[in-house]
């Protein structure tokens, strides 16, 4: 272990304290755009990487508005990402335009739906994810999602067939496809 110069502790003792000030509301902002496990991720990385490079002492007097330009930047950058994923899932389902919506299994297995479905979840409105993930993924009926979000069981229901409208949109599934 070494011994550190008292300038050092000092640098890590403002560094944590930018760290402690900042990472919950990055963390809050970037979840408008993204899920929260999502968006400690990317507050994280942020902080990672000024730590590593020594930047964050160039932004050390006034972070604010550094640290929130290149969170909302490095979101935007996951969402590309996202997206890129999203669009490759979907050249693969292309190569079955002409199939009905209820043969899907033909086209991918139910594993492989659901994979399909959770790349696309990130691109849902916040309501719209958590619903979804209440329903299909953790398996709660509408009155237990409704209860656990703190909504009626018709909100459930409204974003339930939002998040399964953007979804289809999402993974290219048409009204045209679904009523052959």
């Amino acid at each position: 272990m070494t011994d550190l110069t008292p300038e050092q502790e000092q640098e890590n003792k403002d560094y944590a304290l930018m760290y402690n000030t900042w990472r919950l509301k990055l963390i809050k902002y970037v979840q408008r755009f993204v899920n929260e496990e999502d968006a400690k991720d990317i507050a994280q990385s942020l902080f990672i990487n000024l730590y590593k490079t020594g930047r964050w002492k160039d932004i050390a007097d006034s972070p604010g508005q550094y640290l929130m330009t290149a969170v909302r930047n490095n979101c935007f950058n996951f969402l590309g990402l996202a997206n890129q994923k999203l669009n490759e899932i979907l050249a693969e389902i292309d190569d079955y335009p002409e199939q009905d919506v209820n043969d899907l299994d033909d086209k991918l297995t139910k594993e492989a739906q659901m994979e399909a479905i959770k790349k696309a979840m990130p691109a849902l409105p916040e309501q719209c994810r958590k619903t979804i993930e209440l329903l299909y993924f953790e398996e709660k009926s509408h009155k237990e999602a409704a209860e656990i979000l703190g909504v009626t069981v018709g909100a459930i229901c409204k974003q339930q067939n939002i998040g399964i409208k953007k979804i289809r949109e999402m993974l290219g599934i048409t009204e045209k496809m679904k009523k052959k």
